[in-house]
């Protein structure tokens, strides 16, 4: 289907921004698309909400790193140190303004990130956010219930509460909320910060809203795209992360080379004969170079969202779902998670310092995978 978003905004990841966020991304000029009735709406919501083309190092930006022209800085609502205390690290750097998913002077965003790119977003409205938090409520299934003012209901039974008079938990990891015409969103999909501590940050800020703290977020900017120029993992060619001779080394000869293709590689085992017929035997690899953490937090939250509305109602339904879930796969000196189900496709993905590496094996055994990605993972 033909998106409805303007040309100038290319694909990218699936929806982590704020509730106004994504309708300020997709609109900008083109407000009367506001106007568009609520399914119309949700389909602006998938195609624009976004925030860098998935495996794609950030974009740099023309813009200066001056003072800040805006009166309303998002970097202004947090102390770092209560940033801090929600990643269980130090910030690598200040706290900086980010547009597009990079460090950009006057970007509607605010970014703490620490050493190994865990990184949590914050989002203002300062005034208007009523209309577009209702519109977003309209065609956004919402996983809390009942919300009543200054408490949320999750589906799992605990309750949040807070300063705000509504809140929601968005995707995996992004909590929402609304204080009078205000809201601010704590999006914490690309860290390993849970939904009780985001919830902490966003009330904290919503505190804040009156009272800005002396914060310049563009004086970040600066250090931050230093700090990612220097210490970011490289991209390098997919199939240069698994050789021919390693790859034959665990799963045994190859019918062809290894193939390229963007940020994947391939490694066909293929065999005319075996088990009486043609047998298509698939290794592949999947490089996601930024937004790691983030990629590997909405395939787990998709696999499992999947598996428990596919058994829902089934005999042995729990069981059924417990095998589709997937998990979390052994601890590793390679790599700070991994998860079986990591992927897109269902495979083995692992994430290191925002990289994400996947692997997906037809007809290939898991304990052959699970070697493949120990294998790509030391090499990061």
């Amino acid at each position: 289907m033909r998106s409805i978003c303007p040309a100038e905004n290319p694909p990218m990841p699936r929806p982590t921004a704020s509730v106004s966020a994504r309708l300020r991304a997709c609109l900008g000029r083109h407000r009367f698309l506001l106007l568009i009735a609520a399914a119309m709406g949700a389909l602006v919501l998938t195609a624009c909400s976004r925030h860098a083309p998935s495996g794609v190092e950030p974009a740099s930006t023309a813009a200066s790193d001056t003072d800040s022209t805006d009166e309303h800085d998002p970097c202004s609502l947090l102390d770092p140190k209560e940033v801090e205390a929600a990643l269980g690290s130090p910030l690598a750097t200040p706290p900086f303004r980010t547009g597009g998913g990079s460090p950009s002077a006057d970007g509607e965003q605010c970014a703490y990130e620490d050493a190994h790119f865990h990184r949590i977003l914050v989002d203002v409205d300062w005034d208007g956010a009523t209309f577009a938090w209702k519109m977003m409520g309209n065609i956004q299934t919402m996983i809390n219930k009942g919300p009543t003012k200054g408490m949320l209901h999750l589906a799992d039974g605990s309750d949040l509460a807070g300063t705000w008079d509504e809140a929601r938990v968005q995707g995996c990891c992004t909590f929402a909320t609304l204080l009078g015409d205000q809201s601010v969103t704590i999006d914490a999909e690309n860290s390993n910060v849970g939904i009780p501590a985001a919830a902490k940050l966003a009330d904290a800020a919503l505190k804040r809203l009156d009272k800005p703290l002396a914060i310049d977020g563009n004086g970040g900017v600066g250090p931050a795209k230093a700090y990612e120029a220097s210490h970011r993992p490289k991209r390098r060619d997919a199939c240069s992360l698994l050789t021919r001779a390693e790859a034959e080394a665990i799963i045994g000869p190859l019918s062809a080379d290894p193939r390229a293709s963007g940020d994947t590689c391939e490694y066909d085992r293929s065999a005319v004969g075996r088990m009486g017929g043609n047998v298509r035997e698939v290794l592949e690899i999947e490089a996601h170079w930024s937004f790691g953490y983030q990629e590997l937090n909405q395939n787990i939250s998709l696999l499992q969202g999947f598996a428990k509305g596919f058994t829902a109602g089934l005999p042995g339904g729990k069981n059924v779902e417990a095998a589709l879930r997937g998990g979390q796969l052994p601890a590793s000196p390679y790599w700070e998670a991994a998860y079986a189900g990591g992927t897109r496709s269902g495979g083995l993905a692992a994430v290191k310092n925002d990289v994400m590496i996947g692997v997906n094996g037809l007809a290939i055994p898991r304990e052959q995978t699970l070697a493949v990605l120990q294998k790509v993972m030391s090499k990061l």
